[in-house]
């Protein structure tokens, strides 16, 4: 265990909560959000929120009744880079875009000796390799990678200020559904300790869906995000009985994958499409 941790070009931008839970290998969700808020864990000897992004040679501090270990940060290098470059769907001198396969996840960690991360930096031989939009570990797509901080900050405004379009495609049960049917769901998305939910304490989460196929028993959807809370279409769904299916966190079917993608990302001068077919 060690008390203090400078930040390196690697954690740059990171969530204060999610680098604390990504070495975190003995504490639970509940303590490390705990700490943080009370202060106990610090950010240049000062208490942080949780979402407080980190910059570089930020000094985060552990008090000694966290049992927090920090992983080796070294590449791996058993690292396939070959892996890597075929998820390679669009790139320039500045940014880089991928289809994220599902089930492998944005980061090393949770019993994954690499995620797409480590891959990259491995791939471009750069340290300063950054992504500005993440997927979940279940959850395939199209991921924007840049290839230098000041780029990742161009694009991580150009995204907060809403610039950017987003579209995802879902696959759910067809419960009656029709063809072209629209339907909108606005429910307030909360992030707790324990989870994420609706919940009126939440924040305004408006989400557009509509029926684009229907095969069988099953409809494939379009989505539309208004908003970009986490788990923001899996939640919404699920809140109106249509989980989607092979989310088991969130009540979808059982399968051996989840079926949800992100397949269209337009922002600036920059338009890529892939195959809408899981």
């Amino acid at each position: 265990m060690i008390n203090n941790f400078k930040v390196d070009q690697e954690h740059v931008n990171m969530r204060l909560d999610k680098f604390v839970r990504k070495y975190s290998k003995e504490e639970s969700l509940a303590l490390i959000f705990s700490l943080i808020r009370k202060g106990n864990i610090k950010v240049n000897g000062k208490k942080s929120k949780e979402n407080y992004r980190l910059l570089i040679n930020d000094e985060i501090y552990f008090p000694d009744n966290a049992k927090i270990e920090m992983g080796n940060t070294k590449i791996n290098n058993n690292i396939n880079i070959s892996k890597f470059k075929d998820m390679i769907v669009f790139e320039d001198d500045d940014i880089f875009i991928i289809n994220k396969p599902n089930n492998i996840p944005m980061h090393k960690g949770n019993n994954h000796e690499y995620g797409i991360s480590e891959m990259a930096k491995k791939y471009y031989n750069n340290s300063n390799v950054n992504f500005a939009n993440r997927l979940d570990l279940e959850t395939e797509g199209l991921v924007i990678g840049t290839k230098n901080l000041n780029i990742l900050r161009k694009i991580n405004q150009v995204i907060k200020d809403r610039e950017i379009l987003k579209k995802y495609i879902a696959m759910i049960n067809s419960n009656n559904l029709k063809l072209n049917e629209k339907f909108i769901v606005e429910k307030p998305i909360e992030v707790t300790e324990t989870g994420v939910k609706i919940s009126e304490n939440g924040l305004y989460s408006k989400t557009i869906f509509k029926v684009i196929n229907i095969e069988k028993d099953k409809a494939f959807l379009d989505v539309d995000l208004k908003t970009g809370r986490k788990h923001q279409i899996r939640v919404h769904l699920s809140s109106i009985n249509k989980p989607i299916i092979g989310d088991r966190k969130y009540g979808g079917i059982t399968s051996n994958r989840m079926y949800l993608k992100c397949y269209r990302i337009k922002f600036l001068n920059y338009d890529i499409e892939i195959d809408k077919v899981f």
